[in-house]
């Protein structure tokens, strides 16, 4: 079985940046973007609390199918809610990656800080090089992937 990674921040703080830069250092990473499940199998739903709770658990849904089929999952979707987050964790336990980045709140994007993530990654000033180099140590360490998979380099 698959692990899940999601990866929870605020609107552009480089959650899908640093998703595809993981899935370059780990080929066999399947990558659900918030952005692209908008545009697909969460299309219409609006931004309304209801809507972002439905697009999030359609993802949580879809990435715990493909985490059962055997395949290592990052997800890129806010998830704003600590409700939603907890929902989400009744339906495929995923390791819970928070990406912090000094952004001003924006009305329309409203954002709750998870409250115990797995793993903290702060993105200073959109340096995204470190905060890469910090998911991959992490993803490296974790029970799906084995030393030989961590790219070189990459020891804790």
């Amino acid at each position: 079985m698959g692990n899940i990674f999601w990866i929870t921040a605020q609107s552009d703080s480089g959650k899908s940046s640093l998703a595809f830069a993981a899935q370059k250092k780990f080929p066999n990473i399947i990558v659900i973007d918030g952005d692209e499940a908008r545009e697909t199998i969460c299309r219409g739903l609006g931004l309304s609390p209801e809507g972002r709770r439905e697009n999030n658990l359609r993802i949580a849904r879809l990435a715990g199918l493909l985490a059962k089929q055997g395949h290592p999952v990052v997800v890129s979707v806010i998830a704003p809610y600590e409700s939603v987050r907890d929902e989400i964790d009744g339906i495929c336990q995923p390791f819970w990656i928070y990406l912090k980045r000094d952004l001003p709140e924006r009305e329309n994007y409203p954002y709750e800080s998870p409250k115990e993530p797995d793993l903290i990654i702060y993105n200073k000033e959109g340096k995204l090089e470190e905060a890469v180099e910090r998911f991959i140590l992490f993803l490296g360490k974790t029970p799906y992937y084995d030393e030989r998979q961590v790219p070189a380099g990459g020891n804790a």
